[in-house]
């Protein structure tokens, strides 16, 4: 080999040519590296020969790139390695045949036919796309009706040979994305998709290289995104584009459920015995997970035979959140487990262990199942159940703007997510006026409950106008989305602003407890009821003031002390009634708001339980116990809200008499005019 640099400058001389003779193409960089420091070489200026024939741009720029050397380690003939390299720049399939032809004069094992740094034919016909040239290799002349005696010797093993570079000709494909190449070396049943070496996996060269096509083929043939690079990085960390990032997760995913379809196909039924009341009884029940309707359900028959039978608990499958084994009681005996859903734990026993780590599988199992065929979830018709209400049925709602449109905001962070929703700070583009944007979709088979709870909400918040409920503004349809633009509260919610301050004393107290009582007294008065009242749906807007939020869960149509409403809301800030009977009141805010008092005056709930049915069996039965820094007259309170039976529990009108508010100036208070404590205004 010859390399002629052609005009070029140095500060000692200007030769028009200066002519290098190396033997191994390695060498060329090291001479260019030597030549660069006195010389300016630009890359028109280089010109390198094989055979006294100049190679093409492309050529010279993959030797001067990854320098390979055209001298080879074996006794096949060099200049037939030559031959063959540049019919494989040419793609020439029958120039490359010829040259095996001419080479066949003994047997030649493919995987020795390599150069000095370890690369082979097959690593050539990779880099340079030669799918006609590549499938030439594996297929042996003979094959081919040529008459030859001999033929090149094709071990399945050369098709992960890696060169001391650190290529296998998989991961070359890759990186160029040449997927007819790709596809064809994944037919090898000895292929190593996942093979590892310095230049990673050949997902990591497809990534890298932001070859989405090759990374399709890749994922589509089980390549693992788990795997890490020298640099401790997998294929996802690596830049890349958006598509390609795009595709991993959602191909990785799809493989990982269909996994799973394979595994669960039929109900899982299994005999166990149900613990409850603190381990003190046991009895003896069938559970089955029914594929047929995605119900988890336990019979109370100890016969295998499910049908006819009563059941004594019923759940849906998909929400389940996790199972596992149990070390509490411990025994020899008896081998527990727990299956969690939202809103209770079930403990359950059987007498082998074994038994119980197959049933615990079988559990997430089918689970996964029902979650990836959406078994159990109830599609929205297509007339749409749902029968959302027309845009000209919720706007106006204020006098502030006639006719608004989602185009006239912008959407400037997230404030939050939950179970209805994603809430967004926006800023209408006109006026700069901040609101908050409570979007929940309603195009999905599973959102249906989600959109019964934000109508809810709507219908509630659009007649409603107090200083302490958060205001609703607009109510926006769209094909996706319900979209509710509701006032924008600049303080955190009272949760995270308790857990700040700590307890409060009882000034702060008064004036919280006050402010949440006049927002339930005006609720009350127009037939509504929370049935979720908690810190955390009461928010601090930036003059300190208290609003309730997040009517989802609300109720309205309740009239007097009538409890006419179901049992909803979180644990905690249940009451007694409403787990008792499954209904619930107006009392029943009163005792949610006993519960906020007593958290607020103690820094902690009066009722703690390690599962829901023992804080359950706390609310129904435990006396409630106070700390000693509580004063006489904060317990007295507390007890006069906290009475478990609704019919002595004091309503709105009656709690707002109490003497725990001597110091309030209610009519300060309702046109707040009251100064806010000063916990409040740093939240």
């Amino acid at each position: 080999m010859k390399v002629i640099l052609e005009n070029c400058n140095t500060c000692l001389q200007a030769p028009s040519q200066i002519l290098l003779k190396v033997k191994k193409s390695s060498k060329v960089i090291a001479v260019l590296d030597f030549l660069s420091q006195n010389y300016f070489v630009p890359a028109s200026a280089i010109k390198i020969f094989c055979n006294n024939v100049e190679l093409t741009a492309d050529t010279q720029t993959k030797i001067l790139k990854a320098p390979n050397s055209i001298s080879i380690t074996t006794s096949f003939p060099e200049e037939l390695f030559r031959e063959a390299i540049s019919a494989l720049e040419y793609d020439s399939y029958d120039c490359f045949l010829q040259v095996l032809i001419k080479g066949c004069t003994q047997e030649w094992c493919l995987e020795k036919i390599i150069d000095s740094n370890g690369w082979g034919l097959i690593h050539f016909a990779a880099s340079f796309g030669s799918i006609n040239i590549m499938k030439c290799l594996w297929v042996p002349i003979k094959d081919q009706n040529i008459n030859v005696q001999n033929t090149v010797k094709r071990n399945e093993k050369s098709i992960n040979l890696v060169t001391k570079d650190g290529w296998t000709p998989l991961q070359l494909a890759s990186y160029h994305g040449y997927e007819e190449i790709v596809k064809y070396l994944l037919e090898f049943k000895k292929i190593r998709i996942n093979q590892l070496t310095k230049r990673g996996t050949a997902l990591h060269c497809a990534v890298a290289s932001q070859q989405a096509g090759v990374v399709r083929i890749l994922l589509e043939q089980r390549a693992s995104i788990k795997i890490e690079d020298h640099n401790q990085k997998t294929c996802i960390e690596l830049p890349t584009t958006d598509e390609i990032l795009q595709l991993i997760p959602q191909l990785a995913g799809q493989r990982i459920a269909s996994k799973s379809l394979k595994l669960c196909k039929n109900d899982l039924v299994f005999t166990a015995f149900r613990v409850t009341e603190k381990f003190s009884r046991d009895y003896r029940c069938n559970v089955k997970l029914n594929l047929e309707n995605g119900k988890f359900e336990e019979y109370l028959n100890s016969d295998e035979n499910t049908h006819n039978q009563e059941i004594t608990f019923k759940k849906k499958i998909i929400k389940f959140q996790s199972v596992q084994p149990c070390a509490i009681p411990v025994s020899d005996t008896k081998f527990y487990f727990k299956i969690v859903f939202p809103d209770i734990a079930i403990n359950y026993w059987v007498e082998n262990e074994e038994l119980r780590d197959k049933i615990t599988q079988k559990i997430k199992k089918v689970s996964d199942y029902c979650r990836w065929k959406g078994i159990g979830i109830r599609p929205v018709a297509a007339n749409s159940e749902l029968k959302i209400k027309k845009l000209n049925d919720y706007e106006p709602l204020c006098k502030k703007q006639q006719n608004v449109s989602l185009k006239e905001f912008e959407k400037i962070c997230v404030l939050g997510s939950g179970s209805f929703g994603t809430v967004y700070l926006i800023r209408n583009i006109y006026t700069n006026e901040l609101y908050a944007l409570k979007s929940s979709e309603r195009d999905k088979a599973n959102c249906k409950g989600r959109m019964k709870y934000a109508l809810t909400e709507c219908e509630i918040l659009k007649n409603l106008n107090s200083p302490f409920i958060v205001k609703l503004y607009w109510a926006l349809v769209t094909p996706h989305h319900l979209h509710l633009v509701l006032e924008y509260c600049e303080g955190a919610d009272l949760s995270k602003a308790l857990a700040l301050k700590g307890r409060l004393n009882e000034t702060e107290t008064c004036y919280v407890v006050a402010s949440i009582l006049l927002g339930l007294k005006y609720l009350h008065s127009r037939g509504i009821i929370c049935r979720d009242l908690k810190p955390a749906n009461i928010l601090v807007d930036k003059a300190g003031y208290l609003k309730i939020c997040d009517f989802g869960l609300a109720q309205n149509g309740v009239n007097g002390d009538k409890m006419n409403a179901r049992l909803m809301g979180s644990p905690s800030y249940l009451s007694p009634e409403g787990i008792q009977n499954n209904k619930v009141g107006k009392k029943s805010d009163i005792w949610g708001l006993g519960i906020i008092a007593y958290q607020l005056l103690t820094g902690k709930l009066p009722f703690v339980g390690s599962n829901i049915e023992e804080l359950y069996d706390m609310i129904l039965e435990k006396k409630i116990e106070f700390p000693k820094e509580i004063s006489q007259f904060s317990k007295e309170f507390l007890q006069f809200l906290l009475v478990k039976d609704p019919k002595l529990r004091p309503n709105a009108e009656e709690v707002q008499l109490h003497a725990f508010f001597r110091d309030i100036d209610w009519k300060l208070l309702s046109e707040r005019k009251y100064e806010p404590p000063e916990f409040l205004l740093n939240s």
